[in-house]
């Protein structure tokens, strides 16, 4: 199975994308921002990773992880609202809007992940992998804009 996540945009409140399973929108997703505004805990580089499924001691069950990620461990696909939810890992829900002081936010995530695992789940005999693009770079800023509010059908 073939994840891509393209990140939509990357502010100094949060790292915004939209994931595609096959080439299908199934998501929006959340990051924290990139190293580039100081940020303690970045989202990771763009890239291709593999992503298996292994017991997480954070959460105590099995969670997807992405592998060979440079300089960095236990990068996971999780679920979380708020950037603050996340330290690297990649968040995913069916909605997303802006809260009321600019930060990107992220709703259904528990429903959006275990959908999202049990597709995993179902393809670790064939294999998994996940392509994350940036950006483009008018949607690199320091400051903060208000995204839509959507949601996934």
């Amino acid at each position: 199975m073939n994840l891509e996540l393209q990140r939509d945009s990357q502010t100094t409140r949060g790292t915004t994308g939209r994931l595609f399973l096959d080439g299908a929108q199934f998501c929006f997703t959340l990051e924290r921002p990139p190293a580039s505004f100081g940020e303690e805990h970045p989202c990771i580089a763009a890239g291709t990773y593999r992503v298996v499924l292994y017991e997480s001691a954070h959460f105590g069950r099995m969670m997807p992880l992405l592998l060979d990620v440079s300089g960095r461990s236990g990068i996971e696909i999780h679920w979380g609202n708020y950037v603050s939810d996340f330290k690297g890992c990649i968040g995913v829900g069916a909605s997303r809007s802006t809260l009321p002081d600019g930060s990107p936010a992220i709703w259904n995530t528990r429903l959006t992940f275990d959908r999202l695992f049990a597709a995993i789940e179902a393809a670790q005999s064939e294999g998994c992998k996940i392509v994350i693009r940036d950006p483009p770079p008018s949607m690199i800023r320091a400051n903060t804009a208000s995204m839509e509010t959507a949601e996934v059908a």
